[in-house]
């Protein structure tokens, strides 16, 4: 096998391999962030309608 053929094959590896990794930790991270940003509109959901329609906070 010639220089060129194996250059060439590592760089493929290379990059297949890095593409591997970087997929699953950018999936991981859009899913906590978005997770995270659900979770911040539910809790000021939750807020709002604990106020009365003049803001006041409803008798418990």
């Amino acid at each position: 096998m010639s220089l060129r053929t194996r250059l060439v094959l590592s760089a493929v590896a290379l990059i297949a391999v890095v593409a591997a990794v970087i997929g699953p930790v950018t999936t991981i991270a859009l899913h906590s962030f978005l997770e995270q940003q659900l979770d911040d509109q539910l809790t000021s959901a939750v807020q709002r309608t604990q106020r009365g329609p003049a803001g006041i906070v409803a008798p418990r």
